[in-house]
């Protein structure tokens, strides 16, 4: 299955100017761009002066965009970044390569810990990151590219 953008955001894609300089925070397991009034789709560095769309790709392809700890607590705080934003009208959530999510990285539960221990801080973790989604106060729009498990087809 190939990855498709919907066609608004695509017909916009000859327009992407990467920025030279990074800027802002530095994501591991996101791709964060931001498109403004004209179309033009900036990645990396920070937004434009005015963004209308903050743009949220799921990049850990090799894994199937698997959530562990750091994808979770990253995206939580780009929809943060994105509820903050005063010109931004919606948000765009997308995966990179054949699959949206393949929901929960089972590494994460792989630790040695005792398991209520393990169930505690996953439930804390799970409710931070549904809370995210409910307080984001942009519309966000889901273009799933691809198989959507667990956690990703319950966001």
């Amino acid at each position: 299955m190939q990855a498709r953008f919907p066609l608004f955001l695509s017909r916009f894609q000859y327009l992407v100017r990467p920025y030279s300089e990074a800027h802002g925070p530095d994501f591991q397991t996101l791709e964060i761009s931001f498109r403004d009034a004209s179309g033009v789709i900036s990645v990396g560095g920070p937004p434009p002066a005015e963004p209308h769309a903050f743009c949220i790709k799921l990049n850990r392809p090799r894994k199937k965009n698997a959530f562990n700890q750091v994808m979770y607590e990253e995206l939580m705080g780009a929809l943060h970044q994105a509820s903050g934003e005063s010109s931004c009208r919606v948000v765009f959530l997308t995966g990179s390569g054949d699959f949206y999510s393949s929901g929960n990285d089972l590494a994460n539960f792989s630790r040695i810990a005792h398991p209520l221990t393990i169930a505690k801080q996953s439930r804390k973790l799970c409710h931070d990151f549904v809370d995210s989604f409910v307080s984001c106060t942009k519309p966000i729009v889901c273009a799933v590219n691809g198989p959507a498990i667990g956690i990703a087809a319950t966001t």
